[in-house]
């Protein structure tokens, strides 16, 4: 939701895909789109959209990679999907917007 939130608010014309793969143990997502601005340019400063999103992602045990790559911005998260035998998923006794 953050990442296509970000491609609406700095580059909104821009071609954008969103992958989702599920395996047995993991699921990983990509959102990439085209730069909207040059690689480098300034956005206003103050957002906690990519912190936040590491942080949730980290809190259920997964990575995250964000980042440019052939004129394309990138965001890819890979979640475990395993139990850890506490109800939670590896990495986590509770899920990051669980308010128990």
């Amino acid at each position: 939701q953050e990442s296509l939130a970000n491609i609406a608010k700095h580059a909104p014309d821009s071609a954008s895909t969103l992958r989702l793969e599920v395996r047995r143990r993991s699921v990983e997502m990509t959102v990439t789109n085209e730069l909207g601005v040059p690689a480098g340019a300034c956005f206003p400063a103050g957002g906690r959209g990519l912190v936040g999103m590491r942080q949730r992602v980290e809190l259920l045990g997964g990575d995250i990679d964000v980042g440019t790559a052939q004129g394309n911005w990138h965001v890819r998260a890979s979640i475990p999907l395993t139990d850890n035998g506490s109800g939670g998923f590896s990495g986590s006794s509770r899920v990051p917007w669980s308010t128990a």
